[in-house]
């Protein structure tokens, strides 16, 4: 209640909207997150709660949905006698998250948020576990098992990379964290970006993949193996028979804001090549003057004879095609 009590103070920078479940909360973030272009926030209760909005909190991970989900958890010094509401909400959250962050102190709070918001900017591209144990004997304990401490103030916080490629992230308060007085409570916290990390409409150079989205800068000219490949796969398509090549697109390649979509259409039509998609894309921009994009198959068998048409394949901001189930 205390975090639900702080939304009151925050209403002229941040609007809050109840609903009456939790799948209803998350699902509403997904969508916002998707055709907004912009990170999303939930507060759920508890682990019952985050169970709950799981099913939405999936769908915004395969859509690649920036969301920040805060669950209230049981207060520290109760945690251990098991309430009747108490779970393992870590194992919950793995299986969405790209990173779950869990406050252990109240002057941990401000550079938790800023950690959870940095995190849902960049895909992570590995899986380590990252912790901060409370004390400094445990942190080096830690270090030499090959467990990196996370510099959070005075190790009051704990983060866990799980679900690589994920912009959920889950931040984790007990109650007594949320309703205590952080120390330098009137000292006002850092508004600064993380380094390296442009926001949206407002990084430098107009490279931005759409409203508000997060993305970083990086120049293909300072990576040599990048433009190897790009060149093959120039090559690869340019060489591939009239009608034999096709592009799956994804993510950003779907989307017209910052023109992905148009330059994917431009490459097709100049080559011969299909413009193909997954059965369930997160989303995709249609309308006038949008190229024409056809949605691989979803069943197995009629998929497998699309794909069959073409000697070159490249795909671009997706996954490989998979089936949904194994059938017989």
């Amino acid at each position: 209640m205390w975090l639900v009590a702080a939304l009151e103070k925050a209403s002229n920078h941040m609007r809050s909207i109840l609903c009456l479940h939790e799948s209803v909360v998350t699902g509403a973030c997904d969508g916002y997150a998707r055709i907004a272009g912009k990170p999303a926030a939930s507060l759920l209760h508890l682990g019952p709660g985050l169970g709950n909005g799981l099913c939405n909190l999936h769908n915004a991970r395969r859509a690649g949905s920036p969301i920040l989900v805060l669950v209230g958890d049981m207060s520290t010094w109760h945690k251990s006698a098991d309430p009747p509401l108490n779970q393992d909400m870590e194992s919950l959250a793995s299986t969405v998250s790209g990173q779950i962050i869990t406050v252990q102190s109240p002057d941990a709070v401000s550079a938790a948020v800023r950690q959870a918001v940095a995190a849902m900017q960049v895909r992570p591209t590995a899986a380590p576990a990252v912790s901060a144990p409370a004390d400094p004997a445990a942190a080096r304990s830690a270090a030499t098992n090959g467990v990196r401490p996370l510099d959070m103030g005075a190790q009051a916080a704990a983060a866990v990379t799980s679900c690589p490629g994920s912009r959920v992230v889950t931040l984790m308060v007990p109650h007594d964290v949320s309703w205590t007085d952080a120390p330098d409570q009137n000292k006002q916290p850092d508004q600064s970006p993380p380094a390296a990390v442009d926001v949206g409409a407002n990084a430098p150079n107009g490279n931005s993949r759409g409203p508000g989205l997060f993305t970083q800068h990086v120049r293909l000219a300072d990576s040599p193996a990048a433009c190897h490949f790009l060149k093959d796969c120039a090559a690869a398509l340019r060489g591939a028979p009239q009608g034999k090549a096709a592009l799956i697109l994804g993510g950003a390649a779907l989307l017209s804001q910052g023109g992905e979509l148009q330059r994917a259409g431009r490459i097709a039509s100049a080559l011969g090549a299909k413009l193909l998609c997954e059965p369930l894309p997160g989303r995709i921009d249609r309308g006038a003057g949008m190229p024409q994009v056809t949605r691989i198959p979803y069943f197995p068998q009629e998929a497998a004879i699309e794909l069959r048409k073409y000697e070159v394949v490249l795909l671009l901001d997706v996954r490989r095609p998979v089936a949904g189930f194994g059938y017989r």
